[in-house]
């Protein structure tokens, strides 16, 4: 079994205060963008960025990491959907998902 050692590549400053991290392993790369949950509304334009910025990388899918105070199970079935963002060039997926923070 050959052994993958794995790269992390921390972008920032990203434009919006935050830093993505990119991952390169197994020979592959995996992108994370993350942010603090605010309103539904910035949720959505988030999708949306984390959308253009992983087709700019050239990657079909992405991860949104968002960081809440808190989120019950209700709502995390709601929000974690996976986005399929298409344009003329594709398609890109991402997947968001909630972290809570405890205070």
């Amino acid at each position: 079994m050959e052994e993958w050692k794995a790269v992390v590549i921390p972008e920032f400053p990203t434009g919006n205060g935050k830093v993505d991290i990119l991952i390169k392993y197994g020979g592959k790369l995996y992108g994370l963008e993350l942010k603090s949950f605010k309103t539904e509304r910035a949720y959505k334009e988030a999708l949306h960025q984390t959308a253009v910025y992983g087709r700019r990388l050239g990657l079909k899918e992405m991860s949104l990491i968002f960081f809440i105070e808190a989120i019950d199970e209700e709502n995390k079935k709601k929000f974690e959907t996976e986005y399929i963002d298409r344009d003329e060039d594709g398609q890109i997926t991402v997947k968001p998902i909630f972290v809570p923070v405890l205070s």
